[in-house]
């Protein structure tokens, strides 16, 4: 069932760049998963950082982005 951008990260403390009302699928968390809708979540791990991944997911279809740092170049149409 679809949510959207603000229901989903609720009150947590961030910027959101673009529309807070965007409808998304899923929340997914590995690039190589992301479908048509999906809100990706970069995580930074100890031998992985997702953030070089996000190209990757909106490349997939990834609606909209949690992340430490907008990649340059992304552009802001995510």
């Amino acid at each position: 069932m679809p949510k959207n951008l603000k229901h989903i990260i609720g009150n947590m403390p961030c910027k959101i760049f673009g529309d807070p009302g965007i409808s998304l699928n899923r929340v997914v968390f590995d690039s190589r998963e992301v479908m048509e809708g999906d809100l990706f979540v970069a995580v930074k791990g100890t031998k992985v950082d997702g953030h070089e991944y996000i190209n990757s997911a909106v490349s997939r279809g990834a609606r909209a982005v949690v992340c430490e740092h907008y990649p340059a170049g992304l552009g802001k149409s995510v």
